[in-house]
């Protein structure tokens, strides 16, 4: 699972922040 890369890609993504 992606955490910093997908938040810092995607911070409109609430779902991708939690995982």
């Amino acid at each position: 699972m992606v955490m910093a890369s997908s938040v810092t890609k995607s911070p409109m993504n609430p779902s991708e922040v939690s995982v």
